[in-house]
């Protein structure tokens, strides 16, 4: 581990928008896992976070370093040498995404459509309401993410959901995919239905369907 990690704030100001855009995902990924003010702070903050503005920006960065350093520190598995990787969540799809276009997606655009989808699937499932699936996309619209997938067939569908077996090899033997119950709070879970996680890219992809 690193003696330390220095945030420079003036660094920001040399970013592309996208890559602007694309570090606030890991953020909204720990806040929709463990803790709901701290979703709304983002929520509240979405077109300010958008237009650049570097206070609200400078405090989900500290806030999300805070929150990842708690976990890592306080966790009991610093390492994550176990199958629950919390911080994880959105992850499977994202790296499988990533792959898919050849690394054209940023790391953070690939982890607000894994986001995405599986809240999309958490909807479908029965842990969140419909309300908190769309408060969620919402959010994540207004900050500039694009939420369409990748995939524009049933051949890439399959392709995406072999992503889910590759993850379980990554974890290297249960598989522990992180949902969420409700906003801030965390729900994993080890079996997926293939199906329903087909309707769900189906779905998402439906509603923000790439041009």
């Amino acid at each position: 581990p690193p003696f330390a990690i220095i945030n420079d704030s003036d660094f920001l100001e040399t970013l592309e928008q996208r890559d602007w855009i694309s570090g606030i995902s890991e953020a909204i990924k720990v806040a929709l896992i463990k803790d709901k003010t701290f979703f709304k702070y983002i929520a509240d903050n979405a077109v300010a976070l958008k237009n650049r503005e570097m206070e609200p920006m400078q405090y989900v960065i500290y806030k999300c370093a805070e929150m990842h350093m708690h976990h890592i520190a306080q966790g009991g598995d610093p390492f994550e040498s176990g199958s629950s990787r919390p911080l994880d969540f959105g992850h499977w799809a994202a790296h499988k995404m990533e792959f898919m276009t050849n690394y054209e997606l940023r790391h953070g655009e690939a982890v607000a459509k894994g986001i995405a989808l599986d809240v999309t699937y958490a909807q479908l499932v029965g842990l969140i309401s419909e309300e908190d699936l769309q408060h969620i996309l919402d959010v994540m619209i207004a900050i500039g993410f694009d939420l369409s997938l990748p995939v524009q067939n049933d051949d890439k569908i399959e392709q995406l959901l072999n992503g889910i077996e590759e993850f379980r090899e990554h974890l290297g033997g249960q598989l522990t995919i992180t949902l969420i119950s409700d906003l801030g709070i965390k729900h994993d879970v080890h079996t997926i239905d293939m199906e329903l996680m087909s309707k769900a890219i189906t779905k998402l992809n439906h509603q923000f369907a790439l041009n």
